[in-house]
């Protein structure tokens, strides 16, 4: 009796868990549950994965946790992509960038449409040379930025569409970082561009996902392919 018990607590326990990743309120395509994001970048981002969504149906998500909650961060990034049904039903074109600060881990999760043009091996380099450089110094924002950016431009190209911005370079190329950094952004915030975008709004059809009605695309195809780092 009284290892049963224990096994339906310990059941209660993860069903709980796992609700809690089910439950995930995301903001268009962003969740910053870390804090690690400032408003105006968010909306910048959302308009970025906006256009590729638009251009290509392929769906990006960005996730920031607090913590892991002693799981691994492989089977949480699945469980997110997969819940949240990331990418179109049929192509199965999703990805997840998912960022634990305080646990100092990262994983960049590939649908199984995208794993074609986006080995694992090509999911850590965009790890290793765009977005781990600036986690060890603590800027989050950069690395999530430049690394979601960096992930967007590979699947347009993939799919042979242009974006409404340029790749960025990794940070050991960088001339000018912080000049550069400030350029994209305000192209993105003012200048409209191919995306129709729309400053301090979203734009009509919308799909992210969120709680108020608006969705990803319904695939949630994924086996597995990323990459995974820590710092």
């Amino acid at each position: 009796m009284k290892k049963c018990l224990l096994t339906f607590f310990f059941l209660f326990l993860a069903s709980i868990q796992a609700f809690c990743f089910e439950a995930l309120n995301f903001n268009g395509f962003i969740l910053d549950e870390a804090n690690v994001i400032s408003p105006e970048n968010e909306i910048a981002l959302n308009q970025v994965l906006y256009e590729l969504q638009t251009k290509t149906k392929a769906d990006v998500a960005v996730v920031t946790l607090k913590t892991l909650q002693g799981e691994v961060i492989e089977d949480v990034s699945l469980k997110i992509a997969r819940e949240n049904k990331l990418g179109d039903k049929k192509l199965n074109n999703g990805a997840l960038i998912l960022v634990v600060p305080n646990d100092r881990k990262a994983r960049i999760e590939i649908g199984y449409g995208l794993e074609g043009a986006l080995n694992d091996s090509k999911a850590g380099r965009i790890l290793d040379e765009y977005m781990i450089p600036y986690f060890k110094e603590e800027n989050y924002e950069e690395g999530i930025i430049k690394g979601t950016l960096v992930l967007a431009s590979e699947i347009a190209e993939s799919y042979g569409v242009k974006l409404s911005f340029d790749k960025p370079v990794p940070p050991e190329r960088e001339d000018n970082s912080d000049i550069l950094f400030i350029i994209i952004l305000l192209l993105l915030l003012f200048m409209g561009g191919p995306g129709g975008f729309i400053f301090f709004g979203l734009p009509g059809g919308f799909r992210g996902g969120g709680s108020s009605g608006i969705r990803f695309g319904g695939g949630g195809g994924f086996g597995g392919g990323g990459a995974s780092r820590g710092w």
